[in-house]
């Protein structure tokens, strides 16, 4: 009896680590999105292939609003043990744009969605709203987005911002940066009642 018992366990656990699909058996440039519109211009719902798509302008999470379809690219994706409950996790950092049209002006934004074991998503990351100056948004920088491994900072997602430091900044050429860590702080008030990642330490890149 008790042998059966354990062919019956080792069975079930069997079953639920082939049912169970980690985040790095995921194509995620070829993944359905939804995105928000807090960071990433506007929001829209859209499966990418081959890390590009369109947000389809009438999709019923518009609420009867048409947009102009909105381009979204899938620009980097960062693996690690970001919630620190032991399982791994992605953050994938989406890029969306406008290409000018008499409608509306070339816009750019970014966005960071994560997701865990079995896709589940999990939070979104924007860029910190105080970096923002008037309309002009501050933007994630792919070349410093990574999972850090060791030190103090370990076990955490790092990000670079680049913002408008100065009225006089050309809109091509933001002259802040700043490192952000974030931390995950599950029903937190800093993190609003909810789960939800936070930039608590900040480090300027010399």
């Amino acid at each position: 009896m008790k042998r059966l018992v354990a062919l019956i366990a080792a069975a079930l656990s069997l079953t639920m680590a082939l049912t169970s699909c980690e985040v790095t058996q995921i194509d995620w440039r070829n993944h359905y999105y939804v995105v928000s519109g807090q960071s990433c211009v506007d929001y829209g719902a859209l499966t990418v292939r081959n890390g590009t798509g369109l947000t389809d302008p009438f999709a019923p999470l518009n609420n009867g609003r048409e947009l102009e379809p909105l381009r979204v690219d899938v620009v980097k994706t960062v693996y690690g043990d970001m919630t620190g409950d032991g399982i791994n996790d992605v953050a994938v950092l989406l890029r969306c744009s406008y290409s000018a049209t008499p409608r509306i002006p070339a816009q750019t934004g970014y966005e960071i969605q994560v997701f865990t074991r079995n896709g589940v998503p999990v939070a979104r990351i924007w860029p910190p709203e105080h970096l923002g100056f008037g309309n002009r948004a501050p933007r994630f920088n792919p070349a410093d987005f990574f999972y850090q491994t060791k030190g103090p900072e370990a076990g955490h997602l790092i990000t670079g911002v680049s913002y408008y430091d100065d009225p006089s900044d050309p809109q091509c050429c933001p002259s802040g940066y700043e490192q952000e860590v974030w931390y995950w702080l599950p029903h937190s008030q800093i993190s609003k009642g909810t789960d939800g990642f936070v930039s608590l330490i900040q480090t300027i890149n010399g």
